[in-house]
């Protein structure tokens, strides 16, 4: 609530998009993925969510800014990764969706199962997609930024290739 208040109010004094607020943003997602880490499970699962939106918060203030090859974006797009591979793994481990994903009206048990896997198929596929395209664009970010040392850009492209892996995409 304290952290929520802080953006708040200074989101009001800097402005919605000051780059004034983009280390009170990482400060503030870095401490929803700790808290989700400390009491990993659905009732913490907003954590993440939270920390996915300041950070893509951030992207938009960076690139508005200065363009889409600014350096700040590394860590927010970083940040977007890690999250969205908590949610998924979140996803796929949790028994129960009701808990994360509430809608599912049908009393039918056999659709239901169905529309469950689905639904977490959808969410596990949308978690996935969102960090691949926050580690390509780190990868573009390293590629247009020749001043940065040549094992950074070696170092962005392994993460990518992990990143396919986490996913079992090995192709």
């Amino acid at each position: 609530k304290n952290y929520h208040n802080l953006y708040w109010i200074s989101k009001r004094h800097y402005g919605e998009n000051s780059p004034d607020l983009l280390k009170l943003i990482d400060r503030i997602g870095r401490w929803h993925l700790q808290a989700y880490e400390l009491e990993p499970g659905p009732s913490s699962f907003s954590h993440l969510v939270s920390a996915e939106q300041l950070y893509n918060k951030a992207v938009e203030t960076i690139e508005m800014q200065s363009g889409k090859h600014d350096l700040r974006l590394l860590n927010a797009l970083y940040g977007i990764a890690l999250t969205n591979y908590q949610i998924a793994a979140q996803i796929s481990s949790v028994e129960d969706l009701e808990d994360i994903r509430t809608g599912f009206r049908n009393s039918n048990q056999a659709r239901r199962t169905l529309q469950v896997q689905y639904a977490r198929q959808d969410m596990i596929l949308r978690s996935y997609t969102k960090g691949k395209a926050a580690m390509n664009h780190i990868v573009d970010i390293h590629a247009n930024n020749p001043i940065l040392p040549i094992d950074t850009q070696a170092m962005a492209m392994t993460h990518l290739g992990d990143w396919y892996l986490l996913f079992n995409k090995r192709n």
